[in-house]
């Protein structure tokens, strides 16, 4: 008795309102209560007409056919949503309540207004969001109250997660971090509109704080890094999905929201600098005097017809190392839509990856975005499988050690595992256990790098270019022997010829 009234005190000097806490206890107590009521009780679950949406439902059965695959889309610590409500060895629900009271507190509106004004904003197709399976024992008022709750307790964690503030909630970083990816599987989500409906109730100077606490949420639980002035682009991209009319157009949960920003390309595009696209034309122009002209003979004394197995596959070119054997750099780009391969010259070929932080939450992330990529309907804005092309095209890209050293080196991979072998292993069990995409989204890119891959003139010029212009300082000597050269040549040519 004596703990229970201690955990009461707690949570009133937490909350400051203890009307508002028997509140939302009660709310908690009767959706909890409703998740275990018989199915067939409840009548009228979904409209009859047909819904062109994606919806939130259950991870599809061919993700779930390998046993392994099962613990990547369960909540360890934060369930939200009607698919694992009640589940237990969750989140607290005085924890849970603690947070979504801090949220109203924040907003400076009372429970029951921000309640009222969710209700009317979303109770005409609330039910169109799930999958009927998922919702088939929940009332509309109850699975209401139900969102509600979760969408205040998400984003009263996103702010304490932001600034620092999850200690007043005894959470540790540990339970934190568990937290965050259990906001991004599949069969843990509620609709987005929820979330934006709560962001924009509250006082009008806290709005902007509470799209801000949001937005660099979403970047630093990202695993794909931008450029440093992606969060004004993002925040023009947000309003602009927010504001639009039609329902396409707009998240439809936060994995929703972090897939598009994977996709999110930065309005400028990072470009060579002048000086370093004069030094490869130089290079170039290099290369086609003596020194190439001598190192191409020599090549080509060989054979110079593909082996067997080039002409019989479609696909010859296989990791990083055969790439860069090539002649093929790797740059960094903004996002999953940017990644492109470019073929000036034949020493300037470049494949542009975004960089790819690897860590504990990678693998869980990545794979919910790929079963999420399964269940897209026809009328989603982005419904090509970017995330498990990309998946599928690293997978290919990486084989050993040395391959995630050169990603590493190149800025396109970061990881915090314990060596560049452990990363490898990572991304190869990630690209294995994924089935191929309907359609690939590289697959033009997979040509072009196919296509500079066979032409061995294209090798034979950047091997000649990296064993004898890998240095600056090698270009300049060049360039001041062939000026002396060329001074020589003149000066005895009119020694030759000397004016009448």
């Amino acid at each position: 008795m004596e703990g229970t009234d201690r955990d009461k005190d707690q949570v009133i000097r937490s909350t400051e309102d203890d009307e508002l806490l028997e509140h939302l206890r009660l709310n908690m107590r009767d959706y909890c209560r409703n998740d275990s009521q018989d199915p067939t009780v409840i009548q009228d679950v979904l409209p009859r007409e047909k819904n062109y949406r994606t919806e939130i439902q259950r991870v599809p059965e061919i993700m779930l056919l390998n046993v392994d695959l099962t613990q990547h889309f369960t909540p360890r610590e934060f369930s939200i949503g009607p698919i694992h409500a009640g589940s237990p060895n969750m989140l607290q629900n005085r924890l849970k309540l603690q947070l979504a009271a801090h949220f109203i507190l924040k907003s400076g509106k009372t429970e029951e207004f921000l309640f009222d004004k969710l209700k009317i904003e979303i109770k005409d197709d609330v039910k169109t969001y799930f999958k009927k399976d998922v919702i088939m024992q929940y009332e509309e008022d109850l699975l209401i109250r139900m969102l509600f709750l979760d969408g205040c307790a998400m984003l009263g964690f996103i702010h304490g997660y932001v600034n620092r503030m999850l200690n007043v909630f005894d959470i540790s970083d540990g339970q934190a971090a568990l937290i965050q990816q259990d906001l991004f599987l599949l069969e843990n989500q509620i609709p987005f509109t929820v979330l934006d409906v709560l962001m924009g109730l509250g006082r009008e100077w806290e709005k902007e704080n509470l799209k801000d606490d949001f937005l660099i949420f979403i970047f630093l639980v990202s695993n794909i890094t931008f450029p440093r002035d992606s969060l004004e682009h993002l925040h023009a991209y947000f309003d602009y999905h927010l504001s639009s009319k039609r329902k396409s157009h707009k998240p439809v949960h936060i994995l929703d929201l972090l897939r598009e920003v994977f996709l999110f390309d930065s309005w400028f595009s990072h470009i060579d600098s002048m000086l370093t696209v004069v030094c490869e034309i130089f290079c170039l122009l290099c290369c086609c005097g003596p020194v190439l002209i001598s190192y191409v003979m020599k090549r080509s004394s060989k054979s110079l017809c593909l082996p067997t197995y080039l002409s019989k596959t479609k696909q010859s070119f296989r990791t990083v190392q055969e790439l860069k054997a090539a002649g093929i750099k790797f740059k960094p780009s903004d996002s999953l839509t940017a990644i492109s391969f470019h073929s000036h010259f034949f020493n300037t070929a470049k494949l542009m990856l975004p960089t790819l932080v690897v860590d504990d939450s990678t693998e869980r992330k990545l794979f919910n975005l790929v079963a999420y990529e399964m269940c897209l309907s026809d009328s989603h804005l982005n419904r090509e499988p970017w995330v498990t092309s990309y998946v599928k095209l690293l997978d290919l890209l990486v084989d050993s050690e040395q391959d995630v050293k050169d990603l590493r080196v190149a800025d396109i991979l970061r990881h915090s595992l314990s060596s560049d072998i452990d990363a490898a292993k990572l991304i190869n069990s990630i690209g294995s256990k994924c089935s191929a995409p309907r359609q690939d989204a590289y697959v033009g890119v997979k040509k072009k790098i196919e296509k500079h891959y066979r032409r061995k003139c294209a090798t034979w010029v950047a091997q000649a270019y990296h064993a004898h212009f890998r240095s600056p300082w090698t270009v300049l000597a060049l360039f001041a022997a062939t000026t002396i050269l060329a001074l020589t040549a003149i000066q005895t040519w009119y020694s030759m010829n000397p004016k009448k």
